[in-house]
Order: structure tokens, then C-alpha cells, then sequence
């Protein structure tokens, strides 16, 4: 995956030096690798994520112009959404004939009524030198807006189950470079039909793979896992883990064996079990994660739907995550208890009562969802809407992810669907962040579950090795 690049622009070479410094130093304590490189002509302005601009003050005919301008110019024209930080020297600009200044900030916001909007956003520091204090937070704020967003290149084992819809989003999204796909299923039983995929998508960037090992030895930057049976073939969750399982392993084996380093996001169900073989298999826990979002998709657009009584808020702004398993996802609703635009009162007497609803509707519409409702699409199947919206935690970077995942509970030994995480970069693993409050209602309910869930993926997984000799 490529490193975000921060592109420092001073015309003093020790003092450029000294603020590449400080950016590794911040690199360091937020979590996020930067490619680092002081400016030359030879620089692409084009391709940096973010701007240090050093103000270089020149006179031409009695009015100072600065250099540092004429250059954010260039940058805007070139590269719209990036973002600059301008750092006055500590040297005066020479005066105008009135004898005015150009070093304080009231002169500055003058002067950008002149040249416009080409400061905005930025940090404007006026007695010289970096603001690291300001600078961490201005870059800490700039990747939750998604502004280092890298794309990235993509490993998919399972196109029947993905599906065509959910790779021609991938495709026309501008956050993912390459494809590689690995279908076992299409490969062996319809090899003309394999072939054709590239054509049926009209693109040179999917490239197809004939065995797991194949796979995992592209420069893929995440393996998502989406091969699978249908439910209503097998009948029961321990029969639908033990055909996936059969063809997911081979796969495990190769990351373990070819010591792959990516995130593995696992599409298929049942999620947790399979999460769970992984581990047992050899893979770092902070490398798996389930493509569980369709739940928090599903859960914001239901409440959106039926009880949120302002129409200007969207579902995506309404502050739920689920938690729990895929199979009884239990939404953590205490967050949005006093609102006032929440109305349940049609129905329910109170909110205790309104959230065992909401719940038994919410997960009637997951079993409806698991036995391949036909209203795909709407609030039954938004698998995926919810897979986009993985890619774009990852491509952003963001440490909290603002669609939800399953992943690992070090604490309790036990995984916990949709739990918020952090992303490591640039290794792009995760780990759990406790940034939830929570009722007692709802932490009752997460221990119910979690013993039991935890004794059951153990002993699938264990009885599925044991038999196949992995063990």
C-alpha cells in the first residue's frame, strides 16, 4: 500500500530539515508512515496528500509578494484536494510605501480577500517556526476526512458470492487500483465463463488466479474472503461452516505458509467460527476481521427509516454500532437514547420495550437476509454498500473505523461482530478500541453471549482440523 507523502517546501535547507524531522516525529506518535521529501523542481506537486509551505516574502515594485503564494497557486491548480500548511518566517516582510506589514495575521486575512480561498483551511502560524502541537492535530483531523486516502489493490477469493454488483462498485470506486480474483468454483466448472469476466467488466485491472497460493502472492494489499455455500443448501450453521471451511483453509495455509502481512477480511458466513479456524490455523488475530458492516448498514438504515423523525439526517450520521455476533448482532442504542428526533412512541411504551423490538426486527431481518431474501438491496442485503464502506476506512486510513467490523476480543478471548478498531498502518492490522459507553442492559446482553460463542467456534474449528489432519 502506498505511503501518504507530505511534500515540505522551505527555502532554508536547515530549517527544512529540522521540520522533516519533527513530521517523522509526528509520523510516529499518530500511527501513520509518511513518505517524506523536501520540495525540488523535480517534484511531482501533483501527487502529495499534504503541503508544508515556508512564506518566502520578495519585492517587486514596492508591494511584497510571496513566493509561498505563487506556489499554493500551482499546488491548488494541480492538485484540488490536497491540503497546505503555510509557517511564516520570523523575518519581517519588508514595508509598502504606507509602511504596512505583511507579518501579522490581520494583514495576512487582508491580503486573502485579494487572492481568495487559496489559504483556506490551512494553519497560519506568524512568529516563525512549526507548530508540532497544531500540526499533529491538523493531520489527525485530515485523515478522519479521508484526505490521505491511497488506493489500494484488492485480493478476492469467490466471485459467485461477491457478486458483479459488488465488483463493479470496487472497480468505479477510485480507491481501489487492481483486482485479484481467485475462484475455485469457476475456474474448474465454467473456465470459458472465468475467462469472460474481464470482458464482462470491460477493464484491464482484474486479473484472475487459478489456485490460493497464486493469490496470496500478489502485491494485494487485503484478501477478501467471500467464497461460500448457500444457506438454504445446507440447512444448519455448523453444515454451512464446514463447506466453507473446507474451501477457506487452503487458503489459510497459504497466507501462513507464504507469511502473507495483509489484512484478511472475512465476507463469508458463518463469520465468526471461520475467524476463529484462522487463528487456530497460524494467522495473527490482528490480521482477521469479518465483514460484518451489512449489520450497522442494516441497523442505521432501519431506525432511519421507521423512528428518526428529521429527514435532513442521513443514515450514516446516526452514531450506532453493533456489537455482539452475526448471527444475534445486539445494537448499542444508549448513544442515542435522549434524542430528540428518536420516536418510538407509536408501539412502544418506553425505551426498554422499544429496544427488544427493534432488536427482534433487526435480526428477523438477518435470518431473512442469511436464507437469501429476494428484497436484495434494501434493509434485508446491503452487502455490498457495507463492503465500500470497509474500503474507505482502509483507503482513508482511519483509526477508527466508521463502519464497523468484527475483530478480535483480547480481553475476553472471544470475537465480538462489529466492534470499532484501530487500523495499524502501514501494516493495515487492527486492534480493538474501547470507544463505546455502554448500558448495563447491553453489557448483560454481551455476556450471555460471549462464553457460550466463545466454547462454540472453538470447538467447530477444533473438530474441523482434527478431522481434516490439519491438527
Amino acid at each position: 500500500m502506498e505511503r501518504p507523502k507530505i511534500v515540505i517546501i522551505d527555502r532554508d535547507k536547515e530549517a527544512g530539515e529540522k521540520t522533516k524531522k519533527e513530521v517523522e516525529k509526528v509520523s510516529k506518535r499518530i500511527g501513520l508512515e509518511f513518505e517524506t521529501r523536501k520540495y525540488s523542481r523535480l517534484c511531482d506537486l501533483s501527487k502529495g496528500h499534504l503541503y508544508l509551505i515556508r512564506s518566502i516574502p520578495e519585492i517587486r515594485k514596492e508591494e511584497p509578494i510571496d513566493k509561498a503564494e505563487a506556489i499554493a497557486r500551482r499546488i491548488s491548480e494541480q492538485n484540488p484536494k490536497s491540503r497546505k500548511i503555510l509557517i511564516l518566517g520570523q523575518e519581517e516582510h519588508e514595508k509598502t510605501g504606507s509602511g504596512e506589514s505583511y507579518e501579522t495575521l490581520e494583514s495576512l486575512q487582508k491580503r486573502e480577500e485579494r487572492v481568495g480561498k487559496l489559504w483556506d483551511g490551512v494553519i497560519l502560524k506568524t512568529k516563525g517556526g512549526l507548530d508540532i502541537k497544531k500540526l499533529e492535530q491538523n493531520i489527525s483531523k485530515t485523515r478522519e476526512e479521508g484526505s490521505f486516502s491511497t488506493p489500494i489493490n484488492i485480493g478476492i477469493m469467490g466471485y459467485g458470492r461477491f457478486g458483479k454488483g459488488s465488483l463493479r462498485k470496487a472497480l468505479s470506486s477510485s480507491l481501489v487500483k487492481e483486482i485479484n480474483l481467485f475462484s475455485d468454483h469457476y475456474s474448474k466448472k465454467n473456465p470459458a465463463g472465468y475467462k469472460a469476466i474481464k470482458h464482462t467488466h470491460l477493464t484491464d485491472r482484474i486479473n484472475l488466479h487459478y489456485n490460493p497460493e497464486s493469490l496470496v502472492n500478489t502485491d494485494s494489499d487485503l484478501l477478501f474472503v467471500a467464497t461460500g455455500l448457500p444457506f438454504e443448501a445446507i440447512g444448519t450453521r455448523e453444515g454451512l461452516f464446514r463447506g466453507t471451511a473446507e474451501k477457506v483453509a487452503p487458503l489459510f495455509d497459504a497466507v501462513v505458509r507464504e507469511n502473507y502481512k495483509g489484512l484478511i477480511i472475512i465476507g463469508s458466513n458463518p463469520i465468526e467460527p471461520l475467524l476463529r479456524l484462522g487463528q487456530e490455523m497460524g494467522i495473527d488475530p490482528k490480521q482477521l476481521v469479518g465483514e460484518s458492516v451489512t449489520d450497522t448498514v442494516r441497523t442505521r438504515k432501519l431506525l432511519s427509516e421507521r423512528y428518526i423523525t428529521d429527514e435532513e439526517i442521513s443514515e450514516q450520521e446516526i452514531p450506532i454500532y453493533v456489537l455482539g455476533t452475526h448471527q444475534q448482532p445486539i445494537p448499542i442504542l444508549s448513544e442515542i437514547k435522549k434524542r430528540s428526533d428518536l420516536d418510538y412512541s407509536q408501539g412502544y411504551s418506553s425505551f426498554d420495550e422499544f429496544r427488544k423490538g427493534f432488536i427482534r426486527i433487526l435480526r428477523r431481518s438477518g435470518k431473512r437476509a442469511m436464507r437469501g431474501s429476494e428484497k436484495s438491496g434494501d434493509i434485508y442485503s446491503d452487502a455490498p454498500r457495507g463492503f465500500m464502506e470497509m474500503i474507505k476506512d482502509i483507503t482513508n486510513l482511519r483509526r477508527r473505523a466508521k463502519s464497523c467490523w468484527s475483530v478480535y476480543d483480547f480481553n475476553n478471548g472471544h470475537y465480538f461482530t462489529n466492534s470499532p478498531v484501530q487500523l495499524e498502518y502501514p501494516s493495515l492490522r487492527v486492534s480493538p478500541t474501547k470507544l463505546l459507553e455502554i448500558d448495563d442492559w447491553e453489557k448483560q446482553e454481551l455476556e450471555k453471549q460471549r462464553n457460550k460463542n466463545f466454547k462454540i467456534q472453538r470447538k467447530l474449528a477444533g473438530r474441523f482440523l482434527e478431522k481434516y489432519g490439519r491438527k
